[in-house]
């Protein structure tokens, strides 16, 4: 069984491309998925900002054999490794811009949030919450283990990406269940949620610019969105047992195109595909949207004077109307009785 990579320096560097549809660890029986303890989540997250990838041509020697095709081949090889160099170089002042607006973007926050609620569908699954994995030379996957005592472990590895062409930003989920006691690897699974710009541009600054502007809207829009929908479809993945898992990426079951991938389709929702690759794992496809804005509250009505008739309607003062002196009429109505009543 393969071992769990053991450090934080292993998997800031390791590729996360399992062997899909070689393995027995595609899926989990029914009969496999239940355990006495919860499952302790560890999320990783080996990155400081978003990652530009790149693209090369195939360089192939001339020659078939011999001596001078090993000199070709390390010549090749040479090439290869400075047009990479230049290429990433090239990439990430491309990406500056996006760089720049994703400056504090919570990544990590979108990680450990979309951690819990993915894996709290699967009632089996009995994770433990999500912490974030302490990305240092020393931090071990060993140490995790002995920190959280559990029959298996789950360790949940996000990368985040710009595409070679900058048309979309990718988010790589890696899933993990690995056995506490060897850390061997029970369960592996890859996802990508991938976000597209609705209308690309064939100039990589273009696409940048789009997705940079206004303090990266677009960019944190589709992150949130991307992350958003694995919270959907990791529930759905980890459902598959091998008897689904075969049916599902079955080339001649029904498939779809989109993000230039093309395969067995998983299932469609209001979003996009979801479709399964050999090399890639599955890949969830939608297109980027800036979130509706928020609706302003209406104006709240300001109390209005009284209508006033007459000549104040028209600015005129209207005359106070008089009120008798109750007091003073009392007074004088009595003292006319009392001269009345003592006159002979």
């Amino acid at each position: 069984m393969k071992k769990t990579l053991l450090t934080a320096a292993a998997l800031a560097v390791a590729p996360l491309s399992p062997a899909f549809g070689a393995s027995d660890t595609d899926a989990i029986e029914a009969d496999e998925r239940t355990i006495e303890t919860s499952r302790p989540v560890a999320v990783i997250l080996p990155q400081d900002r978003i990652e530009t990838l790149i693209e090369l041509g195939r360089i192939a020697p001339l020659f078939a054999d011999g001596f001078l095709t090993a000199l070709v081949v390390n010549s090749m090889d040479d090439r290869q490794e400075r047009l990479t160099e230049n290429a990433q170089t090239e990439a990430e002042e491309t990406a500056a811009p996006l760089f720049a607006a994703l400056e504090g973007f919570d990544v990590a926050g979108l990680a450990l949030q979309t951690t819990d609620v993915a894996l709290a569908s699967p009632d089996w699954f009995k994770a433990a919450p999500a912490s974030l994995f302490p990305m240092t030379e020393t931090s071990t996957i060993a140490d995790f283990a002995a920190a959280n005592p559990a029959e298996e472990l789950a360790l949940a590895t996000y990368q985040y990406q710009l595409s070679p062409d900058c048309t979309q930003l990718r988010v790589v989920a890696d899933l993990k269940l690995v056995d506490r006691e060897g850390l061997s690897a029970l369960y592996n699974q890859q996802i990508v949620s991938l976000v597209r710009l609705d209308r690309p541009s064939y100039v990589c600054d273009e696409n940048v610019a789009q997705w940079a502007d206004n303090g990266g809207a677009l960019a944190k829009a589709a992150l949130g969105d991307a992350f958003s929908r694995l919270e959907a479809v990791i529930p759905q993945v980890l459902a598959l047992d091998d008897a689904a898992f075969e049916e599902a990426t079955d080339k001649d079951r029904e498939s779809a195109f989109g993000g230039g991938f093309y395969g067995p389709l998983l299932f469609r929702d209001e979003r996009g595909p979801v479709i399964w690759q050999r090399k890639t794992g599955f890949i969830a496809i939608q297109v980027a949207q800036l979130p509706e804005p928020a609706a302003e509250p209406e104006p709240v009505a300001k109390p209005q004077p009284l209508a006033a008739s007459g000549d104040a309607a028209r600015g005129e003062e209207e005359p106070l109307e008089e009120v008798p002196d109750t007091a003073e009429t009392t007074a004088e109505e009595a003292a006319e009785e009392d001269a009345t009543r003592d006159a002979p």
